[in-house]
């Protein structure tokens, strides 16, 4: 499971596509207080569909490589938050809709889901800046539109992934199919 921060936007004297279109010009990494003034962080774990503290209450800064400066105190996941998010993913997985929906379904989730963040290009690309010390032009450019775009590959295989019957002699046939195992932590 990957816990990321999340964008919220708070109202600012430029609109979020004057000051995209300002920032795309500039080829210098960017100070966050001075270019991204609507760009508040989540910076709580993600688990179970809610953004909680970590257990310990550990955090960590993190910081734009670009310019040196902190950019937030972020929860620190401890082996109880993995546990934690673990369990809740095996309970989605036994019990949630997503195992047993058809595949053109998960499809559709998926485009859904690539569309959802296409309509937040550019708050997407202002983070990836900050985070990563690329300029908001690179960020804007080529890791923003990627992640809509590898979403909707994915969601186009959701129906195509499917089992295989193998001729293993005269007289005998192995059947393979492809199914959702388990859970997964990184």
């Amino acid at each position: 499971m990957i816990i990321a921060p999340v964008l919220r936007r708070q109202v600012g004297r430029l609109t979020s596509s004057q000051c995209f279109r300002r920032l795309c010009t500039g080829a210098r990494q960017p100070s966050r207080d001075a270019t991204f003034p609507d760009v508040r962080l989540e910076t709580r774990l993600f688990i179970n569909n809610k953004f909680v503290d970590s257990v310990t209450g550990s955090t960590f800064e993190t910081f734009n490589p670009g310019t040196g400066e902190v950019l937030a105190r972020v929860a620190e996941a401890q082996e109880a938050d993995v546990n934690l998010a673990v369990a809740a993913a095996k309970e989605a997985f036994d019990q949630g809709p997503w195992r047993d929906m058809a595949p053109r379904e998960r499809g559709a989730c998926l485009y859904r889901l690539a569309a959802l963040l296409e309509q937040h290009t550019e708050e997407l690309a202002q983070l990836e800046a900050l985070n990563n010390g690329k300029t908001l032009n690179q960020a804007a450019m080529v890791d923003a539109p990627a992640c809509p775009a590898i979403l909707r590959y994915y969601a186009g295989w959701a129906d195509k992934i499917n089992g295989k019957s193998i001729p293993i002699g005269p007289d005998f046939n192995c059947t393979t199919v492809h199914e959702p195992v388990g859970v997964c932590a990184l």
